[in-house]
């Protein structure tokens, strides 16, 4: 290594600060400032602000790939990253066995709560996606069942 470990360090924080920089500015330009989403919007992948994205993301990788290699660390940055994405990979398996465990009374209760509260004027957007999401979960325990008539 020709640089040493504070003058890459200091370089690995100013990259990734560009790396933040050029986040914030690929979400505010190509995501509305989160009014859409990524699958939404689509991707240009000819926009200035995805190539100075992708640019930064390299940069960071670069200065990681230094930074290991200076501590002497890839093989336990590569232990740890495999850990918590099995736990995270857990997570989600978890909270997807969750959602399909919904019975067809939990989703007709939760309706129910959601007609109550759109009398009253009292729902949000995430009403009106839990309000969906009951809907599509009670069409596909009917369909699973065999029942087939829809909602």
């Amino acid at each position: 290594m020709r640089y040493g470990y504070d003058a890459q360090s200091r370089q690995c924080i100013e990259e990734l600060a560009e790396l933040t920089q050029a986040i914030n500015k690929f979400w505010r330009k190509n995501l509305g400032c989160g009014c859409e989403t990524l699958e939404e919007a689509g991707v240009d992948r000819e926009s200035e602000c995805y190539i100075n994205l992708v640019e930064e993301i390299a940069d960071v990788e670069i200065m990681l790939e230094q930074m290991k290699e200076m501590l002497h660390c890839g093989d336990k940055v590569a232990k740890i990253r495999e850990e918590k994405l099995e736990r995270q990979i857990g997570r989600i398996r978890k909270r997807q066995t969750e959602k399909e465990e919904m019975t067809s009374a939990e989703a007709i209760e939760r309706l129910e709560r959601y007609r109550k509260g759109a009398e009253r004027g009292e729902r949000n957007t995430y009403d009106i996606k839990l309000h969906n999401a009951c809907i599509k979960a009670l069409q596909e325990r009917m369909e699973r069942e065999g029942s087939g008539n829809g909602i």
